[in-house]
């Protein structure tokens, strides 16, 4: 039996690597999540004996039945991840559950559903980030409602409502302490300057976006909007830019939720593991000469897999440093 639940995980998370590869490509570019799956290339549908997950890659030798173009490698990747992580967090829970709680072992534990969640939502936003350069709303938004409901549901049927309060509080300092980092860093390091003389025309153009045509036209015609006003006063003062996007804040605080349902304090390695990896994987870009110093990077990756790293062992590093210190 515990096998086969093992391999029913398995089956499972292929199931859902598949989902999550189309929320990869359709959340970012506003696609609709329904409807059936197509070739990002000819917009062909893709029949369903297509879109078994891993073995359709395999079959078609990583070629798209009707126009022969490739398949992106990251659709086996993330199908087999998001399994592999299926996989693990059963496992976790399998193992801490009757630890922590005191319960008696199961197949089975409430607690899978929010472990589950929070590695699915992982896979996508690292996927979204690597693809897109995004962190969706409409992925983060319903992820975090769906952790926060599953946090208090479960609590409530562990007996245990103070359980609430500690995810809170760790989504707080997660989402909080990558904010506060984010906006002295900007502050302190990506302050710029503006040359525009006063009284000069508003830009017509901000940082790689193009401004509406209305604003174009106004412009034209020597009358200026309020947006307009306020982007010409902050380019005068000096704008001051966060080093870290908000959806890596987003990101951080149903990481926090996620995990304060374990233990509040698990938050605090996800995020040292997040930046240690980021920094080791930067050290190792820079040396081989694939990314320049003053380059930057996503950092989503690594705040996805230092918060894996941290669910799995972070309990484990806590007691280890713990006990260094007494």
């Amino acid at each position: 039996m515990l096998y086969f639940a093992y391999i029913s995980i398995f089956i499972l998370g292929l199931v859902f690597g598949s989902f999550f590869n189309v929320s990869i490509y359709r959340m970012p570019r506003g696609l609709s999540l329904g409807g059936r799956s197509f070739c990002p290339r000819c917009k062909s549908q893709i029949a369903w004996y297509d879109n078994i997950p891993l073995l359709s890659f395999v079959a078609l030798r990583g070629r798209c039945r009707s126009c022969g173009g490739r398949i992106s490698p990251r659709y086996p990747i993330v199908e087999l991840s998001t399994a592999l992580l299926f996989v693990l967090s059963y496992h976790w829970t399998r193992s801490f559950i009757p630890h922590e709680l005191g319960v008696g072992e199961a197949f089975l534990y409430p607690e899978l559903a929010l472990a589950l969640t929070f590695v699915g939502t992982i896979v996508v936003a690292v996927g979204t980030d690597i693809d897109s350069g995004v962190v969706p709303n409409r992925l983060i938004f319903p992820a975090t409602a769906l952790a926060a409901a599953l946090v208090v549901g479960i609590s409530i049927f562990r007996g245990e409502p103070e359980r609430i309060a500690q995810s809170l509080i760790s989504a707080l300092i997660g989402g909080g302490f990558l904010l506060l980092v984010g906006l002295s860093y900007g502050y302190f390091f990506m302050k710029e300057k503006s040359e525009i003389p006063q009284g000069a025309p508003p830009s017509s153009k901000l940082e790689g976006t193009t401004a509406p045509e209305e604003s174009l036209q106004s412009a034209s015609e020597g009358t200026t909007t309020s947006r307009e006003q306020a982007r010409e006063e902050s380019q005068r003062e000096g704008e001051v830019r966060s080093g870290v996007g908000m959806g890596d804040v987003k990101l951080m605080f149903f990481v926090g939720l996620c995990l304060g349902y374990f233990h509040w304090y698990l938050v605090i390695p996800a995020i040292l593991f997040s930046y240690i990896l980021g920094g080791f994987v930067s050290l190792v870009l820079i040396a081989f000469g694939l990314l320049k110093r003053k380059e930057r990077i996503p950092f989503v990756p690594f705040l996805g897999a230092g918060s894996v790293l941290a669910m799995i062992w972070g309990e484990k590093v806590v007691e280890f440093y713990l006990k260094l210190l007494s």
